[in-house]
């Protein structure tokens, strides 16, 4: 791509995939956008000083019947129990927290 507006038009392109989602982070501008892709339609958050946690589910797009797994499920809410992450230390005890032992983060 041929910088970040060239990244995300590629991302975002109609009919590519089934669904999936893209942590796109350009270094030059300091700006993470997390996309969120399906068949026909997409959704962009831009993440700013609040961590943002996502378990393979829709969060920004809406998706008729869109089905969520116990796993993620449970992943989301251990997430939203703990303390919000300030530093590095403190978001790698969220990524490897193991409070819910049939889902661990």
């Amino acid at each position: 791509a041929d910088g970040a507006a060239d990244a995300l038009a590629r991302i975002t392109r109609r009919g590519q995939a089934g669904g999936h989602n893209v942590q796109l982070v350009d270094f030059c501008a300091r700006r993470i956008r997390n996309v969120e892709i399906a068949r026909d339609r997409s959704a962009i958050r831009d993440i700013g000083a609040e961590p943002f946690f996502h378990a393979n589910q829709y969060q920004t797009l809406r998706v008729p019947g869109q089905t969520i797994s116990p796993s993620s499920e449970h992943r989301l809410a251990r997430s939203q129990a703990l303390p919000t992450p300030r530093n590095l230390p403190e978001m790698l005890a969220v990524l490897g927290d193991q409070g819910d032992e049939r889902y661990p983060i």
